[in-house]
Parts: structure tokens; C-alpha cells; sequence
């Protein structure tokens, strides 16, 4: 494979409660890539779907690795995502991309609200 692996999120930032779904395709290959995901150097394992598919503009495999969160909470606040590609062949290659979730947590809402009225009542 010639580029790295592309991310598809939601929106951010996340809404605490939010279903989410974190999408990670790989670049064209011949045979198919692996895909490993990432939060915060620790190996996502669970929720996971794994599809195949072939790219019509190159002829290639490409994979699609999706993580499904039915209910996004803090523990994702500022989570590094890490997706790495895996290519086998005679020259072992790896290449990753890697992105930053924001997830609106409601006590950060409400510290938000509240400094807002503070600075209404002193100003």
C-alpha cells in the first residue's frame, strides 16, 4: 500500500449517551491489509465488524474495520485513536493514522454553564 489508512467519525465533539460508530478503511492493497485499532496504545477488541471489499478504480482489496459504541461516555474524552494498517508480504509494512476524540461530558456542561453565570454576575 501506497498511503495510510483513512478515519470516518462522527461529528465532534461527541455527545455523552451518543451511539458512535469509528470507521477505519485501508489504502488499496494485493492481498488483503489488516486493520488494529487503538485507544490510547491499548488494542480495541471487542465490537468490532471487519469487511472486505475491492476497490474498482485500482483492482485492490481495501479493509474496513468498524468499532460500534452504543453509549460513548468520559472514558472517551480525549482518546487517541489509533488505526494501523498491516501489510504482508516480502517487504512488512505498517502504516497508521491517528486522531483525537473530544466527547461533551454533561459535567463539563454544566462547569461550562456555570462559569458562564459567573462571568454574567461579575462583569
Amino acid at each position: 500500500p501506497n498511503d495510510q489508512p483513512q478515519f470516518f467519525l462522527p461529528l465532534l465533539p461527541l455527545r455523552q449517551g451518543q451511539q458512535v460508530n469509528i470507521t477505519c478503511l485501508s489504502s488499496p492493497s494485493r492481498p488483503a491489509s489488516s486493520l488494529v485499532l487503538y485507544k490510547n496504545d491499548e488494542t480495541i477488541h471487542d465490537h468490532l465488524q471487519t469487511i472486505y471489499e475491492r476497490d474498482v478504480r485500482t483492482n485492490k482489496n481495501r479493509t474496513k474495520l468498524i468499532h460500534s459504541i452504543s453509549n460513548i461516555d468520559s472514558q472517551w474524552d480525549n482518546a487517541i485513536i489509533r488505526c494501523e494498517q498491516i501489510y504482508i508480504s516480502r517487504e512488512n509494512s505498517k502504516k497508521e493514522i491517528n486522531e483525537k476524540l473530544e466527547v461533551l461530558c454533561k459535567l463539563k456542561r454544566q462547569k461550562k454553564f456555570f462559569s458562564q453565570i459567573n462571568k454574567i454576575h461579575h462583569d
